[in-house]
This record gives C-alpha cells, structure tokens and sequence, in this order.
C-alpha cells in the first residue's frame, strides 16, 4: 500500500510561474511536486512503480525548451503507465487551434496562463476542482 497522498506534478519552466501555482495550490490543500523539463517529468513518471503513486493531474506548460508540451503530452498519451494521468495544457499562448490539435492528444483542459491577479485565482480554483475530481485515493491526505 502507498504513502504518497495525491499531488499535482508542475511541468513548467518559469520559476516564477511554479512558484505562484505551487503555493497557491498547496495553501488550498493540494500537494504539488514540479520539474522544469519535460524529459525530467518523464523520467520520474517511468520510474514510479505503484499506481496510487502517480499524479492525480498533470499541468503542462506547452512552451518547454527540447521537448516542448506538445511532445510530452502525447508520450504521456501513448505510454500504458501514464495514459490515464488527466493532463491540463498551461500556456502564456492558447490559441484554439492549438487547443483543438491538444484535445485530439488527450489533454484533458487547456488554459491560457491568466493576465491578472482575480483570474489566476480563479483558474487555481478550477485546477484544485479538477484534481479533486481526479483523485480516488488517499482522500484523507487532502483538505
């Protein structure tokens, strides 16, 4: 049986964009745990063993240096380990034809990175909402 309570994995490359959404999240009760590149995050996603260890969503900025967003979405996608892991694009640009190629890759949302104070609140709300949502187990490790 697993320790690990339920976290959201940060796949972004702006510290200051982690460190906002990190706190944020974490002072509404979700743990968070975040790499700034791509090819970390999977690396730590091949070498978890247990299930109940893996993230309960995955945010991913989609401008990434080497393996941008995109690309990491659809390993995510087509890997039989990780392919249930609900991912949500996270991007400073959304636009909808990016979000349509997104969608046929199986992220599970798309968000443009917010522009003001009130909206990123909002959109911390909405990611704490789905990873609730996303989350069957270890209930007892959130607030």
């Amino acid at each position: 049986m697993s320790e690990q309570c339920p976290f959201i994995l940060l796949i972004d490359d702006d510290d200051d964009d982690v460190e906002m959404l990190s706190t944020s999240l974490e002072s509404l009760g979700i743990k968070t745990r975040f790499f700034n590149s791509a090819d970390k995050a999977l690396a730590f996603l091949m070498l978890v063993t247990n299930t109940a260890d893996m993230p309960m969503l995955i945010i991913l900025d989609s401008n990434l240096p080497g393996l941008n967003g995109k690309e990491t979405l659809a390993i995510i996608k087509s890997n039989d380990k990780t392919k249930r892991i609900p991912v949500i694009m996270y991007s400073t640009s959304m636009p909808l034809s990016f979000q349509d190629t997104l969608f046929k890759l199986g992220a599970h949302g798309c968000y443009g990175k917010a522009s003001s104070y009130l909206d990123f609140t909002a959109q911390v709300s909405v990611f704490k909402d789905l990873a609730n949502s996303f989350s069957t187990t270890h209930t007892d490790c959130m607030s």
